[in-house]
């Protein structure tokens, strides 16, 4: 299931209790996250979506982290 930063933010406690319970999310970055540094709380999900459209695109594919293995440029 794919959601959206936003969405996330709005329920993170559910989607952490679905994904402990075996699910799969994707995960796509908008314009709500305001920090690069946001992204590296985001290990728990399957693959992270960045459109590349996203004002943090940039920073975002340039960052080194383990995170960035499950990226997607959309």
């Amino acid at each position: 299931m794919n959601i959206m930063y936003e969405e996330y933010l709005a329920h993170k406690k559910s989607i952490q209790k679905y994904i402990n319970s075996g699910y799969n999310f994707t995960i796509t970055i908008d314009s709500s996250m305001k920090d690069i540094e946001e992204i590296n709380r985001l290990k728990m999900f399957k693959y992270i979506v960045v459109p590349k459209k996203l004002e943090l695109y940039k920073k975002i594919i340039k960052n080194k982290t383990e995170v960035f293995n499950k990226i997607i440029e959309k």
